[in-house]
């Protein structure tokens, strides 16, 4: 019986890590879409860390060749 109770105990405690670690990870996939959202003025949501990562990469890439073109264009004048 005793055995039982440790492992219901330990099944608990596992299934309280993994939740803790997809809301976290909800978060910061919430977060780091906020921010390519506050940089490219488009609604974005995305499924996982990675896509989001990629989103804000794109971006700052659109980002940086709007500014090189301002440059150039600046350069002409």
């Amino acid at each position: 019986m005793i055995w039982i109770l440790c492992a219901l105990a330990v099944s608990c405690a596992a299934i309280y890590v993994n939740v803790k670690q997809l809301n976290k990870q909800k978060k910061t996939i919430h977060s780091i879409d906020d921010l390519t959202k506050g940089l490219s003025q488009k609604i974005v949501q995305s499924e996982t860390v990675e896509i989001a990562l990629r989103g804000l990469a794109k971006a700052i890439d659109e980002i940086e060749e709007q500014r090189i073109k301002a440059d150039a264009f600046r350069q002409q004048l």
